[in-house]
């Protein structure tokens, strides 16, 4: 098994970001949902004013924010089987482009802590900061695309083999893929 940490690649690819009614760019929202996993309804759409940073090619998923994945509709209709049940997809329009949020909403507690080497904020263990090496409790991944962990929800989502081989037998691009975790 094999899992990858799954990011925007906006080295190559375009991002984008909040603006002001000015146009002036935003570097905090103070209601951003911060998609942690949490489904934000039918009647939540997206209501903030974003636009396209720098002159870089547009990939089928643009970057955001970490732990959100922005895709197109070619990308969303290439996915769709594979990961309908783990995600919302909350439709949007960023500078004339449709795009979709695909809110991850699949949290697994699977992290194995006690072989995974992990940086905590305190002695108690209670926040991660970091960590250094992943070890996945892989039964509990079985079936699986992609998923976020319940102590890492604002920053990290990860994809199985399932994710990844079907983002590139399709040519997506504007995501990057580390390989955190492989077992023969």
């Amino acid at each position: 098994m094999k899992i990858w940490d799954i990011d925007n690649d906006v080295k190559n690819f375009v991002g984008v970001n909040f603006v002001s009614d000015d146009g002036g760019e935003l570097q905090f929202c103070p209601d951003w949902p911060y998609f942690e996993g949490q489904r934000l309804g039918e009647d939540w759409s997206f209501p903030y004013r974003v636009k396209l940073l720098e002159d870089k090619p547009v990939g089928d998923f643009i970057g955001l924010d970490s732990g959100l994945l922005f895709c197109d509709s070619y990308a969303l209709i290439k996915l769709k089987p594979y990961i309908i049940k783990e995600v919302e997809i909350i439709p949007t329009n960023v500078d004339g482009l449709d795009l979709n949020i695909l809110n991850i909403t699949n949290l697994i507690d699977c992290l194995d802590k006690e072989k995974s080497v992990i940086e905590y904020f305190d002695e108690i263990e209670q926040g991660i900061m970091d960590v250094e090496k992943y070890v996945f409790k892989e039964e509990l991944l079985e079936n699986v695309t992609h998923f976020k962990l319940p102590q890492l929800t604002r920053s990290s989502i990860f994809g199985t083999d399932k994710f990844y081989s079907k983002v590139k037998e399709y040519g997506l691009t504007g995501l990057k893929f580390e390989l955190v975790y492989s077992t023969p």
